[in-house]
């Protein structure tokens, strides 16, 4: 089980960043909240995660690059494995941690989860 590169795991990213902004303006739009702060941001981007992961493995980024959450040892992450991974993507410093030579992100080393190809589909 090979690791999944950086530039997927951008893609993912990218993809998913997306899909949160759009419910972030969606939820601004319909509750008039164009006041709506960081916090608000950062439920939603909390609950996109955990909603997607918990339920299917994958987030739509994911699912577009064919990939999945697992464990460290490949079998499927409970469900607290993608609380702490959710969680641990609030940190400010998580999105930079790729920088350093890795293809592991700060929430897959803390959560003992990883990405791996999705050979299901």
């Amino acid at each position: 089980m090979k690791s999944i590169d950086k530039a997927t795991r951008l893609i993912n990213y990218l993809n998913d960043l997306f899909v949160i902004y759009f419910c972030w303006l969606l939820f601004t739009y319909i509750f008039n909240a164009y006041k709506a702060s960081s916090l608000t941001f950062n439920i939603i981007m909390f609950l996109y995660y955990l909603i997607f992961e918990v339920t299917t493995g994958q987030t739509i980024g994911k699912m577009i690059t064919k990939t999945i959450v697992v464990k460290k040892d490949g079998t499927k992450p409970s469900f607290f494995n993608i609380l702490m991974r959710s969680f641990w993507r609030l940190i400010p410093f998580d999105t930079f941690s790729y920088l350093f030579g890795y293809e592991l992100g700060m929430h897959d080393i803390l959560s003992s989860t990883k990405l791996i190809k999705n050979t299901i589909n």
